[in-house]
This record gives structure tokens, sequence and C-alpha cells, in this order.
């Protein structure tokens, strides 16, 4: 077709070093390589924790109390408008009480 001899898989004889001698020697190949790949897996999710622990750390979380004054971020799909240039914030809004979990009621009347 692209005016080259193709190759067929029959072409090529195996090295001895490539045979496997039988199904066992398979089976204990193919569950050594699936360990090893299950290592690495697991080393590389210990890795991506530990490097996004790291930079969580860098965050500075905001302290409130009653009185402090707030913007409030719309739900998406709900400001009316969508798009980069959509209005994606309400505010000022006062904080009313401090709940737990960092979490904050805020009056959304004015």
């Amino acid at each position: 077709m692209f005016g080259k001899i193709a190759r067929v898989p029959s072409n090529e004889l195996l090295n001895p070093e490539d045979k496997l001698a039988n199904y066992d020697d398979y089976l204990i190949n193919l569950i050594t390589q699936f360990h090893a790949i299950q290592t690495n897996a697991r080393e590389n999710v210990v890795e991506a924790k530990v490097k996004s622990k790291k930079r969580y750390k860098k965050i500075n979380p905001q302290k409130f109390k009653p009185g402090d004054y707030v913007i409030f971020i719309k739900e998406a799909g709900k400001s009316g408008k969508s798009g980069k240039f959509g209005d994606q914030y309400t505010g000022l809004h006062e904080v009313l009480e401090i709940l737990n979990r960092n979490n904050v009621k805020i009056d959304k009347e004015k």
C-alpha cells in the first residue's frame, strides 16, 4: 500500500531469552510486572499527596468575626450571566454569626 513490503509477525524469529517456557512462567512474569506497576503508582500517589499538602499549607485562612463585611461568590449558573465577564460576586454582606469549621452566616439581604 505504501510502497513497502509488509512485515508479518511470523517473519521474525524470537530470541531464545524472549520466549517463555510455559504458561506458569508467563503468569509469574505478568504478576511481577503488575506488582512493580502498582508499587510505582502507589509511590507516585504518595508523592503527589505530599506536594499537595505543602501547597495547602501556604494558604492563609481568614478569621472573621460578627460585624465584618465580606464579598459573596455567586453559585455557578445562578448569576444570570455566564462567561468570563459575568457578574460573579455580590457584596458587601455583614457576617452575622460564626459557625463550626470556619463557616459563617451572612446577611444576604443587603
